[in-house]
């Protein structure tokens, strides 16, 4: 177990809730907290972000169907999409993907709750 002063990712993980919340948001109310709400929390593993080119292309084709009304475009901005643009795209992903918060996290260690929040929010 790790203490929550010990803490220096931007997350942490609430298994309770099955999400990630903010270190900083729970360290303010953490001395707050009952023994039960702190036994909730892990420390979170960041990893670079993989965002998926297809997938988001999909996404994007189905908004751009669904915006202008028109049914089945996605289909047509697929069959004219080159692989060119799709490389373009993978590359603009992949940039996206360098940028210091295009991180995706993963919980790792439980946060002792019996500890106490010593240290300073700023």
């Amino acid at each position: 177990m790790i203490s929550i002063n010990d803490v220096k990712e931007d997350y942490v993980f609430n298994h309770c809730n099955d999400e990630f919340v903010r270190t900083y948001n729970v360290q303010k109310k953490w001395n707050d907290m009952s023994f039960a709400e702190r036994n909730c929390y892990d420390t979170a593993i960041p990893h670079k972000m993989n965002l998926p080119t297809n997938a988001l292309l999909s996404e994007i084709f189905e908004f751009i169907e669904k915006w202008y009304c028109m049914d089945e475009l996605k289909w047509s901005l697929w069959e004219e999409a080159s692989e060119d643009f799709i490389h373009r795209f993978n590359t603009l992903m992949n940039e996206i993907s360098e940028f210091p918060s295009a991180k995706s996290y993963e919980p790792d260690e439980t946060i002792d709750p019996n500890s106490f929040y010593t240290g300073g929010i700023s």
